[in-house]
């Protein structure tokens, strides 16, 4: 219980009692009331007992009084003091206690009580601390620690003050940390043997040489006992190193790619090795171990840092913590962690793999050092023929990539890459990388690169076969060059065409695709030109022209009156301007084999039609 609570508790339990004595006061008939008391001071404290007082006044009553006292151990612990008489007398009277078999070290809370006819009364509610059982008791530091070989020898120390009592003391040790408990003995390691304080009024200095294992941490504490009880100091720690005197000092030549990490440590007789280790927030590839001998005194070493245990590259702008790590054959110890930050500076660039370019496209690559720093990243460009490797900015004729924006990282970002679009087919450009954060600007080094050539597709116009008198077939092939590509067949009674327009579909292959429509409806006896063309994205390609001949229907059967050819849609890929036709136009009807279904139209033309078109021709004869 806090000493806040107690003393609330003090406060409540006094209104209490002056509520009753009122009340008391009130029923009571005026010659009779409850004793009058008064808490006092505790005097002639010791160890284990102390005088308490109070007042009482029985009031004229036969009185007798007590003193409750109590202390906080594991729950309250309430104990009184044998009743004695107060008399029956009407002023108030001095009475005492001597309270003995207290416990050393521990706060105690007292008052007076008293009762007579009228009823009882509560004095307010005190406290006193009893001495610890050895005064000026203190555990002090381990001194004259000195390496054996798998022990070392220590010296234990501390100092308490007998103060007249006959006084001894010992030395509790552990392994690790070791909080003991009042009371509980000490397993894991014996005390130490006692030894005599005596009794003189004054700070006494003992202490006890004692052997560990080297290399392992130990707790103690000072432990003084006289007959009051035992005190137990406040615990110690001694630890003697494999290895010692390993510091790590600050590091020296620090710039933002490499930093000289620095310490000593002392073989003293003992064969060490040693090697820095980097720690989170950014781990560092450790330094290679190395030998520091045997020698007596301190040995300094150091070690270059140029790399984080990734492999990166060590950047700007970047927390370090690292230690110095030193073992002989009793084992290793580690000096303290030493933190820094390597100078910010600009990013740095290098050239990543060959670009992948298309006719219009090229995709550039780089690895790039933030510096650990936010950064942006664009790719400057120009044409062979604009670029002035003598001008500040030989790329000023050019264009620029839109930047991207990098996170700050310890770390290389691989491959970054930028798109540039626009370009123009089987073109010379030069580039460079440009990478920029908050200390500075960095330009990579010149790279060229040639887009790829344009890719139209290859056409072939093949011969006629079948034919007849009024029909045949027409073919070709037709290398759409990996590109998606579209094929025609033009048809005319010259190589202006002007006649049917047959289209189709070439696919996206990377070699020859033969294709073909047949023809029906033709004149008999007439010559006809044809070509095949094909396009894709990179541009149209015409094939040769090419031409057959329908035979004659043998006489007596009359020759049909000659119709134009049949009207059909325009092309919808781009095609070479045409002539008009020169000649009258002749209905055909198409039929197409190829990789796909070819697509044509035709004008039915009936026979009065045909009639009038020869009437036509005649009048402009005879004109």
């Amino acid at each position: 219980m806090s000493t806040l609570n107690r003393d609330l508790r003090v406060r409540l339990v006094a209104m209490v009692a002056a509520g009753l004595l009122i009340a008391l006061c009130a029923a009571a008939p005026a010659s009779a009331a409850v004793p009058v008391v008064t808490t006092g001071v505790a005097s002639e404290v010791m160890a284990s007992s102390m005088k308490v007082c109070g007042t009482v006044n029985p009031e004229g009553e036969s009185t007798t009084y007590h003193f409750n006292y109590e202390h906080y151990e594991n729950g309250w612990q309430l104990e009184k003091s044998a009743p004695a008489s107060a008399g029956a007398g009407t002023a108030a009277n001095e009475v005492c206690v001597a309270l003995s078999g207290l416990m050393p070290q521990t706060k105690y809370w007292y008052r007076i009580v008293a009762e007579n006819g009228s009823g009882e009364s509560l004095g307010e509610e005190l406290s006193q601390q009893t001495p610890a059982a050895v005064e000026g008791l203190a555990t002090e530091p381990p001194t004259n620690l000195t390496r054996l070989g798998a022990t070392s020898s220590v010296t234990l120390n501390g100092v308490l003050a007998p103060n007249g009592h006959d006084t001894h003391y010992y030395f509790e040790y552990a392994k690790g940390i070791y909080v003991p408990v009042k009371g509980v003995k000490n397993e894991i390691a014996p005390a130490l043997p006692g030894g005599d304080a005596g009794e003189e009024s004054k700070l006494v200095h003992v202490s006890a040489t004692v052997e560990i294992p080297t290399n392992v941490e130990f707790s103690y504490m000072l432990v003084g006992v006289n007959q009051f009880g035992a005190t137990y100091g406040s615990e110690q720690r001694v630890f003697v190193p494999a290895v010692e005197g390993v510091q790590t000092l600050s590091p020296t030549e620090l710039t933002a790619s490499s930093a000289v990490l620095n310490g000593t440590l002392e073989p003293n007789g003992f064969d060490a090795h040693w090697q820095f280790v980097c720690v989170a927030p950014e781990a560092a590839a450790p330094s290679v171990a190395a030998d520091a001998g045997s020698a007596s005194g301190p040995v300094a070493v150091n070690a270059r840092l140029t790399q984080l245990s990734n492999g990166d590259p060590l950047e700007g702008n970047t927390k370090m913590s690292c230690s110095l790590v030193a073992s002989d054959s009793l084992g290793s110890n580690e000096g303290a962690l030493v933190k820094f930050t390597t100078p910010a500076a600009a990013p740095l660039i290098e050239n990543g793999a060959q670009p992948g370019v298309t006719t219009t496209t090229a995709g550039v690559h780089s690895n790039i050092q933030t510096e650990n720093e936010p950064t942006a990243l664009w790719v400057e460009y120009v044409d062979a023929a604009g670029y002035d490797a003598t001008a500040a900015n030989p790329y000023e004729a050019g264009g620029k990539t839109v930047a991207a924006h990098l996170e700050a990282t310890p770390y290389v970002v691989r491959n970054a890459t930028r798109g540039i679009v626009g370009l123009s087919a089987a073109t010379a450009y030069h580039y460079r990388f440009v990478a920029e954060n908050a200390t500075g600007v960095t330009y990579g080094s010149d790279v060229t690169f040639t887009t790829a050539p344009l890719s139209p597709p290859m056409v072939t116009t093949g011969a006629a076969s079948g034919v007849s008198a009024t029909g045949g077939t027409i073919s070709g092939t037709v290398n759409p060059e990996s590109l998606k590509t579209s094929y025609e067949f033009q048809i005319g009674e010259t190589s202006s065409y002007g006649g049917a327009e047959i289209f189709g579909d070439a696919g996206e292959a990377g070699g020859d695709e033969a294709v073909s429509t047949t023809l029906s409806y033709l004149v008999p006896g007439m010559t006809y030109h044809y070509r095949l063309l094909a396009t894709n994205a990179d541009g149209t390609t015409y094939g040769p022209d090419m031409v057959f001949t329908t035979p004659n229907v043998p006489s007596p059967i009359g020759q049909p009156v000659p119709t134009p050819l049949l009207a059909f849609a325009p092309a919808v890929f781009p095609v070479e301007p045409k002539t008009p036709a020169t000649q009258p136009r002749h209905k055909v009807k198409a039929k197409t084999k190829g990789k796909s279904k070819a697509k044509h139209k035709k004008k039915a033309v009936g026979k009065k039609q045909g009639k009038k078109a020869v009437r036509k021709g005649q009048r402009k004869k005879k004109k």
